[in-house]
């Protein structure tokens, strides 16, 4: 069985307002579990999925790492 998480719950588990939480709702981003006409809740499987999709995947390539490497260089050389 799925958990249902409430409004509140869901609000603090993606760090976002109510407001912003029930636009993304109203924009089909996020679908919702209606228990009645003011009873809302959100499976967990979609706020996980909400997050998995929109977390970027940092994968350094070789100019990167060159830039970060002088930026080091210079932090500690000013040490």
């Amino acid at each position: 069985m799925q958990r249902l998480l409430s409004i509140k719950e869901a609000c603090e588990i993606l760090r976002l307002s109510k407001r912003t939480l029930y636009s993304y709702i109203k924009s089909g981003k996020l679908p919702c579990v209606r228990l009645s006409s003011k009873a809302i809740r959100l499976r967990e499987t979609d706020i996980m999925e909400l997050i998995s999709e929109r977390t970027i995947i940092y994968e350094p390539t070789e100019k990167t790492e060159a830039i970060a490497k002088k930026v080091l260089e210079k932090i500690l050389s000013k040490g």
